[in-house]
């Protein structure tokens, strides 16, 4: 059991990371590419984005609320602080994708 809940801790504080960063790239090299090729196809990708933004917000939605539940339980101190540090860094990459996604809303894709 704590074996699993270390591995969970592990996962917890590198994967919400993972997402962000993953985004971050998908989003703005997709952006880059699309726009350095042809600038009028720009607004034809814009559901795309969406649809992995969304994808992303879901991602760590699920893992913050499953540390959340984690959280709950009798563990020892350091998985304990590992379960709520994963927590606290599943919310700032949450902020971090929706910040990243919000140009999409004010900004012309390739304008």
């Amino acid at each position: 059991m704590l074996n699993t809940g270390r591995r969970i801790g592990a996962l917890g504080m590198v994967l919400p990371l993972l997402i962000w960063s993953g985004h971050l790239l998908f989003v703005y090299g997709l952006l880059g590419v699309i726009c350095a090729r042809a600038a009028e196809a720009g607004a034809a990708v814009l559901p795309v984005l969406w649809l992995v933004s969304a994808l992303a917000v879901a991602a760590l939605l699920f893992i913050g609320f499953a540390l959340a539940r984690r959280l709950r339980g009798e563990y020892p101190l350091e998985l304990h602080f590992a379960l709520f540090a994963g927590l606290v860094v599943s919310g700032l990459s949450l902020v971090a994708v929706v910040w990243a996604t919000l140009p999409l809303l004010f900004v012309a894709p390739c304008g």
